[in-house]
C-alpha cells in the first residue's frame, strides 16, 4: 500500500529532490508539492493526504500555530518538520501540537526519507539521525547526562510507575505527547524499550535507587 505524501517549501532544490526520491520507490505517491502553505491549505479541502512534509518557512511561533491549523482541519494528517536546524525545546513544542517527525535540511535525505514517512503513517515518531545525536547529551559522566524539563518531568512520573495516561492528565498534554517524549528519553538514553528507561535512568543518576519489587 502507497503512502500520499504532500511537500511544502519555499526551496526550490528541496521540493526537486523530495520528488526525485518519492519517484524512485513504489512506496511513496507524491500528492503535490507546493512553495507556500497556503496552496497547500486550498489542496487539503477537496483531497486527503498521508503525510505533509512541512518546510520551516515560518517563525518558531507561527510553525507551531501552523500545525495546530492543519490538525484541526485535518486530524489524521501526520506531520514531519524539515527545518535548518532544531533544539529540545522546538521538538518539544512542536510535538506538543501534534508533530510526529524531525528532519534536518542538511542530511542526505535519500539514506531516509522513505522511512521516516512509513513511520510517520503509522503514526510513530521519526526522528533523523543528526537530530537524535542532539538528544544525546552524555559528556562522558554518566552522573552528567542532562535532559530537558519536560523530558525529566516524564521521567521522574514514570518513577512513581503512572501510566502514560495518569502522565499526560498530570502534564496538561495528549497522551500521544507523551509517547513522543518517552521516545526522546529512549533515544537519549540509548535504549530500546521504555520499560529500560527507568533502569538506565537510576544508572546514570537522573532519578533516586528503585528498591527491588
Amino acid at each position: 500500500m502507497t503512502t500520499s505524501l504532500a511537500v511544502v517549501d519555499a526551496a526550490q532544490v528541496i521540493r526537486v529532490g523530495i520528488r526525485e526520491i518519492a519517484s524512485a520507490t513504489d512506496t511513496i505517491q507524491l500528492a503535490g508539492e507546493w512553495s507556500n502553505l497556503q496552496e497547500f491549505e486550498d489542496f487539503l479541502k477537496k483531497h486527503s493526504v498521508d503525510v505533509l512534509l512541512l518546510g520551516d518557512t515560518a517563525t518558531r511561533k507561527s510553525l507551531k500555530h501552523t500545525a495546530q491549523r492543519l490538525f484541526e482541519q485535518e486530524p489524521v494528517l501526520k506531520v514531519i518538520i524539515l527545518a535548518a536546524s532544531f533544539t529540545t525545546d522546538l521538538i518539544d513544542e512542536l510535538s506538543t501540537s501534534g508533530v510526529i517527525g524531525f528532519i534536518c535540511k542538511d542530511e542526505e535525505l535519500a539514506g531516509f526519507l522513505v522511512n521516516a514517512v512509513q513511520y510517520a503513517k503509522r503514526g510513530e515518531t521519526f526522528i533523523s539521525p543528526k537530530i537524535a545525536s542532539t538528544l544525546i547529551l552524555t559528556t562522558g559522566d554518566p552522573s552528567e547526562f542532562a535532559l530537558n524539563p519536560r523530558q525529566m518531568q516524564v521521567l521522574n512520573y514514570m518513577a512513581e510507575y503512572l501510566t502514560p495516561q495518569e502522565i499526560a492528565s498530570k502534564m496538561g498534554v495528549s497522551v500521544s505527547s507523551v509517547y513522543n517524549l518517552q521516545q526522546r528519553l529512549r533515544l537519549a538514553l540509548g535504549v530500546k524499550t521504555s520499560g529500560q528507561i527507568l533502569t538506565e535512568a537510576t544508572k546514570r543518576g537522573l532519578i533516586g535507587k528503585r528498591e527491588q519489587k
